[in-house]
């Protein structure tokens, strides 16, 4: 007995419910077109194992891929041309804060595992050559590490005298991250139930 299809290339697994005898026969211009859409899938080559262990891009989380083209550019306002171009592209961004309300935000970029913040800032000196300098400001110890966790994460910053970094997610929790060398101005202000205990500034 021979049954055509209603619909073209739907595929029938049995034809009445638990018999597995028979056989589809496949359309010969159907199987030529799925062989030409696999064939740059396929060599005529036999492939050769290689020795080396290959690179396994599992290993890496989204949060470790730097931004390809990241740059931090400073405009002269007056002359209108770029003074400064500083590539940051193997560095992610991490947050911005306002340290000095008169200067431009300082900048916190991560470097391996650290969150380091440099604050943009202009030299009036006299006998200075540079007039601009990205000055170190703080390190925050494992805070690129600690944001890799964070998927849900939505603001960051830290605080005035870069005692503590805070994360706060989408679920309304704030997360401390108290400086190693600050360790003991964190008091534990409660303990709760899943064994966590949250640091209070004082």
């Amino acid at each position: 007995m021979t049954l055509y299809k209603a619909e073209e290339g739907l595929m029938w697994q049995e034809l009445v419910k638990g018999n597995k005898e028979g056989e589809e026969l496949m359309d010969p211009g159907l199987l030529e077109e799925i062989h030409a859409r696999l064939a740059h899938l396929t060599s005529e080559t036999e492939a050769i194992p290689n020795n080396k262990v290959p690179f396994n891009l599992e290993q890496l989380e989204e949060c470790d891929s730097p931004i390809e083209q990241f740059f931090f550019q400073r405009i002269d306002g007056n002359e209108h041309f770029e003074t400064h171009r500083i590539n940051l592209g193997g560095h992610q961004w991490l947050f911005i804060n306002s340290v000095y309300p008169e200067s431009l935000p300082a900048i916190c970029l991560r470097h391996d595992i650290d969150g380091i913040l440099r604050q943009p800032k202009n030299i009036f000196s006299e006998g200075e050559t540079e007039h601009f300098k990205m000055e170190h400001m703080a390190i925050f110890s494992a805070l690129g590490f600690v944001l890799a966790s964070k998927q849900d994460k939505k603001f960051i910053s830290c605080s005035p005298g870069f005692e503590f970094s805070v994360v706060s997610d989408c679920s309304r929790h704030l997360y401390l991250y108290c400086q190693p060398e600050s360790y003991k101005l964190c008091t534990p202000a409660s303990k709760q139930e899943d064994g966590r205990i949250h640091c209070s500034h004082s």
